[in-house]
């Protein structure tokens, strides 16, 4: 069992993650490490290795990707444009080899959320997953009041 803390357990209800990644290993610890950390079945998990999967799994609307450098036919570069361009896009969090301060400005320059390095750290990919779900939420919460402010005439609320 891999350890994550009691405090650490997160309730996401309908949170959808997308896990993509060239290596089966990698991608079945990190599907691991969410298991432990979420209650499941509360959230969905889905995987990728190649584009057209990346592809195909993005239809269904995830609201984090946890994505390795490299998957099979492509690279995370690829995954975050794709990602980007769906309606309501999901936050992203790329697993690199190495801890890279150069990799991380790149990602974050793009509009990524959070890079964690190999060894995982169960406690930091749950509370970057997590974090990332409450992002997005609050992002969608957000571009549905604005829409309805528009509709309204209301001004929006200044937090």
């Amino acid at each position: 069992m891999i350890p994550v803390s009691g405090a650490d357990r997160v309730n996401l209800k309908g949170l959808r993650i997308l896990v993509a990644g060239k290596k089966r290993e990698s991608r079945e610890q990190t599907e691991r490490i969410l298991t432990t950390g979420f209650r499941v079945p509360a959230c969905e998990l889905m995987h990728a290795r190649t584009a057209n999967e990346v592809e195909e799994t993005l239809r269904r609307q995830p609201n984090v990707v946890v994505c390795d450098r490299e998957l099979e036919d492509c690279d995370w570069r690829s995954v975050l444009i794709r990602a980007k361009q769906t309606p309501d896009p999901p936050s992203f969090i790329l697993i690199a080899d190495r801890e890279d301060p150069i990799l991380w400005l790149e990602l974050m320059e793009n509009g990524g959320f959070d890079m964690l390095a190999r060894p995982l750290s169960p406690d930091l990919l749950v509370r970057a997953t997590a974090t990332g779900g409450r992002r997005w939420l609050r992002r969608k919460e957000i571009h549905r009041e604005r829409n309805l402010n528009q509709w309204t005439g209301q001004k929006p609320e200044v937090a």
